[in-house]
């Protein structure tokens, strides 16, 4: 989609410009703030969508709840959300984050950009729903892996086998390791300085028996693993970015296994699915937009 085409559906999508706003929430050391008349076209906007239309009652609750704010973008969400902006241009003109200490979404619209605070239906529901799959997760942890674990099996078995090189014919239960990452990473939102020297022994221990690579080549890209998850974790994307050549024995299997088991391929910079089970989900609800999964979960947290 170009930004002609974006232009076009804003004239028909009009969101509330900034007035009567009032403070919702600070973030770190950043204010945000939402209006009424923001979050009203904000719930219509999401119930006339084709996708939402069904959970339109959900979404409403949600909202009146204050558990998915619609806001005004401003400049220092740029800094705080460094990791969603590696996205096409338009993109980054709507972006949106599940915070888990306050367990609640954020929906951030610029309105500082030509279309001054109107935004693409399609663009804002796409982001909403994967923000809701991290909502799920975090805070319905085991229903959560309960209702996608067909999904996230799928996903990592494929993942692991490619940057381990397991053999097809050889079976393993990957979900266990997906539950122990769901619970070390996502079950708490600060970790130990050891986590990632656990984390290590752990994929080394779980996978020494399947690989084919040799010891040290194994080890190599164990380290190379946890060093892309401890990068991600300081929030230090920049660096994973300069350096993602290094890593595309472990990247490059991330993003192209989308494709490969979900039938579509992603945009988005791939990274957290090291480390963040509900990343998959979240990918997954934009590239196979057929499955009515992601639409039910929403009504399983609303």
């Amino acid at each position: 989609m170009n930004m002609t085409d974006i232009e076009a559906q804003l004239q028909q999508e009009l969101f509330a410009l900034p007035v009567r706003m009032k403070h919702i929430a600070t973030v770190g050391d950043m204010k945000l703030y939402t209006s009424e008349d923001l979050q009203r076209k904000f719930i219509e906007a999401m119930s006339k969508n084709s996708r939402l239309a069904s959970s339109a009652g959900a979404i409403k609750s949600l909202v009146s709840q204050q558990r998915v704010i619609p806001c005004y973008m401003n400049k220092g969400i740029f800094r705080f959300l460094s990791h969603k902006i590696l996205r096409s241009g338009a993109a980054k003109m709507i972006m949106g984050f599940y915070h888990s200490e306050t367990g609640k979404i954020y929906m951030l619209m610029d309105n500082n950009v030509s279309f001054m605070g109107y935004g693409p239906n399609a663009m804002l529901a796409d982001l909403l729903i994967h923000e809701c799959m991290h909502m799920f997760s975090i805070q319905r942890g085991r229903q959560f892996l309960t209702f996608f674990k067909p999904e996230l099996t799928k996903y990592y078995e494929a993942l692991y086998r490619q940057i381990f090189q397991i053999k097809t014919s050889t079976k393993f239960d990957v979900f266990k390791v997906v539950q122990w990452t769901h619970k070390t990473y996502e079950s708490t939102s600060s970790w130990p300085s050891s986590i990632l020297i656990t984390q290590k022994k752990f994929l080394m221990d779980y996978f020494k028996t399947y690989t084919t690579l040799s010891a040290d080549q194994f080890e190599a890209v164990c380290l190379k693993y946890v060093f892309i998850v401890r990068l991600g974790l300081t929030e230090e994307i920049d660096k994973i970015v300069q350096e993602r050549d290094k890593f595309q024995d472990i990247l490059g299997p991330a993003r192209n296994i989308y494709k490969t088991v979900f039938g579509g391929a992603t945009d988005s910079f791939v990274y957290q699915e090291l480390f963040i089970p509900s990343e998959v989900i979240g990918i997954f609800s934009e590239v196979d937009q057929s499955s009515p999964k992601p639409i039910k979960a929403i009504a399983l947290i609303a």
